[in-house]
């Protein structure tokens, strides 16, 4: 019976070695192979990282295959944002470009309504001088081409020094050949600008013209005269007097109306001006239906005819004012229609 015992509990004290012998084994092994450190805990710890149930080793596989792909994610992120990057500095690139354009067309603008501005201020200036003394429109133009001289400095101010000398080179050799009388006449612009000039005062001349004909003569307004005359106007008249002052004129002029009340100019249909001259073809019309006082104190009675004759006005203007004045028409074709030839 004791012998049986003995071989029994030999029997399960072998199997209970070999089992936790064998338990032991496998972390130790798996230990060794993950070169990591043996626990009793089921699985491996390497560098204090608990592995779980896998071997260090396929853990380490698996981290370093995830921070790889993570790395590699990254790097597309970097990559992106550096893309992003170079776009948002193209697009700040072309947005300086554009606010750079819209710079460009601030400037241009600029210039025109400088242009504008100074146009402006001619056609006031001119108005102005209508009622300036001698010395008062000098001092007006000298205050004025002082401005445009400083326009001038300031725009070779801004030009690069190969364009500045070039400019320069042009001004000196203009001058040389006495093309211009200042600095100021040189460039193709101020050329433009004194055509332009000479274009507006032209124009208002003949504008005042019309108003003279069709308006101030028409319906003898004599007190307006002086809009279109100068005090002491100079008029050739077709009969070959001459007449020198407003006052003269005004009556020249009363005295047509004495016999023929409806005279009147209604048409220029050729108008031409030319720097301070102007000429106009009109055609003048009436009707002689009162008499006509002679200088002798005597009349000629009325004959009732009516009479429609082109004439020609040619004035030499100065200051918005003709300060001579030559009138044409046919005496003789005036006559016959009337009844007196």
């Amino acid at each position: 019976m004791n012998k049986q015992f003995a071989i029994l509990f030999s029997i399960v004290l072998l199997l209970t070695v070999t089992i936790v012998t064998s338990i032991d084994v496998l972390p130790t092994a798996d230990a060794t192979k993950a070169k990591g450190t043996s626990t009793q805990k089921y699985g491996t710890a390497t560098k204090s990282i608990v592995c779980g149930d896998r071997l260090c080793s396929e853990i380490s596989s698996s981290s370093t295959e995830k921070q790889m792909e993570d790395k590699g994610m990254h790097g597309e992120d970097k990559a992106k944002h550096e893309d992003k990057g170079m776009h948002g500095e193209d697009k700040a690139k072309h947005e300086d470009k554009g606010m750079h354009g819209e710079d460009k067309a601030k400037h241009e603008d600029k210039g025109m309504h400088g242009e504008d501005m100074m146009k402006q201020k001619h056609l006031q200036m001119l108005e102005k001088m209508k009622s300036m003394t001698k010395m008062q429109m000098i001092d007006s133009m000298k205050s004025m081409m002082s401005e445009h001289h400083d326009m001038k400095i300031e725009k070779m101010t801004q030009m690069d020094v190969p364009e500045l000398r070039k400019h320069i080179e042009k001004m000196l050799d203009k001058m040389s050949k006495d093309e211009y009388s200042d600095v100021d006449d040189v460039s193709h612009e101020d050329e433009l600008t004194k055509f332009q000039t000479a274009e507006l005062l032209s124009q208002r001349h003949l504008k005042t013209f019309d108003e003279l004909d069709f308006d101030v003569f028409t319906n003898q307004k004599w007190d307006r005269l002086h809009e279109s005359h100068s005090k002491d106007i100079t008029v050739h008249w077709p009969d070959g007097r001459t007449t020198i002052g407003i006052e003269p004129h005004i009556e020249d002029l009363k005295a047509m109306f004495v016999w023929a009340p409806d005279t009147r100019i209604e048409q220029h249909p050729i108008k031409i001006a030319s720097g301070q001259w102007t000429s106009v073809v009109g055609v003048i019309e009436g009707t002689f239906t009162e008499p006509m006082p002679l200088p002798d104190g005597t009349s000629i009675p009325p004959t009732g005819k009516s009479f429609k004759l082109t004439m020609a006005t040619v004035g030499y203007w100065e200051n918005g004012v003709m300060t001579e004045e030559y009138l044409f028409w046919d005496n003789l074709e005036f006559m016959k229609q009337i009844g007196l030839s």
